[in-house]
């Protein structure tokens, strides 16, 4: 064997084993999933992200996370994994408390009546693994929590438990482990928390941010508009050219979470997609090339 080939064989061993022994690394986000104004219940999801790598095994996991209990009350049999049964247990809160009063204790806004809850999800199957967790797929939601709304509010948020934030309070924070072989799991590391605000006006949906995706771009005779939510609401699609000259528009009814907009008769050149809501209000300006 020469001396360059056995320096490359060298080389992609230490590549193999930088992979192998590798840590994943996460996001975490609490996210709007719906309002029921008659049952007056506010519905957040638990989502995990892989972030810069290709995908991983999800083990179990411990999440903590802080709310407004002037506002909120956390509702235990309402709240459900959204993790296949045949893989995971349902939640399992050991932990809630309601009315603390921790004003002075650190940095989140609503101590006065701060409510915090401790719960998991346990991997079942230690020798074969879960669900596979990919950067490609974006947010999988882990949860579902649901929340009694016992007062109105025009703006209600809630903070992750970690050590940068809530470490004066408690010192449990959100931990998540990859499955790497049987029975054999590891910490990943939680790379970014986001947080849930959420602004309202009289428990309507009004100020709900979407995280919104237009694709494909070049596009040739279909455009998709994808949403991480269910649209609470109609909401329309204005498509101009460059000159501002208004050539199509579209309603998206609510509900759905992908939309297809036809643009097979359009010239091939560029186009502004503007979304807005029943208000009038732009939430996301697109510049798409249409391609022939």
């Amino acid at each position: 064997m020469s001396f360059q080939r056995f320096l490359a064989v060298i080389a992609c061993a230490l590549l193999a084993s930088s992979s192998l022994f590798s840590t994943s690394t996460v996001d975490v986000r609490l996210s709007h999933n719906s309002l029921d104004k008659a049952d007056k219940a506010l519905y957040v999801n638990i989502d995990v992200r892989a972030d810069h790598q290709d995908r991983f095994v999800l083990a179990g996991q411990n999440y903590r996370i802080f709310y407004p209990t002037a506002t909120l009350s956390l509702n235990e049999d309402g709240s459900k994994s959204q993790l296949s049964p045949d893989h995971y247990s349902n939640l399992q809160f050991s932990s809630v408390l309601e009315n603390v009063e921790a004003s002075g204790q650190g940095a989140i806004t609503f101590d006065k009546n701060l409510g915090f809850a401790n719960f998991s999800v346990e991997l079942l199957d230690n020798e074969r693994g879960g669900e596979v967790v990919s950067d490609k797929d974006g947010w999988m939601t882990i949860a579902t929590l649901k929340f009694d709304v016992i007062d109105d509010f025009d703006a209600v948020s809630m903070v992750w438990g970690r050590e940068s934030l809530s470490a004066d309070y408690a010192t449990a924070f959100v931990e998540i482990a990859e499955w790497e072989a049987p029975l054999k799991t590891s910490t990943v590391i939680i790379n970014e928390y986001i947080d849930f605000n959420l602004e309202i006006n009289e428990l309507s949906l009004d100020g709900i941010a979407y995280e919104l995706t237009v694709g494909p771009n070049p596009a040739i005779d279909f455009v998709q508009l994808k949403s991480d939510k269910a649209l609470g609401t109609d909401m329309k699609v204005v498509v101009r050219d460059l000159s501002g000259k208004l050539v199509k528009t579209q309603l998206l009814t609510r509900g759905n979470t992908v939309y297809s907009v036809d643009v097979s008769a359009l010239q091939a050149a560029s186009y502004i997609f503007d979304l807005s809501d029943q208000n009038g209000k732009n939430l996301m300006s697109k510049k798409v090339v249409i391609a022939r």
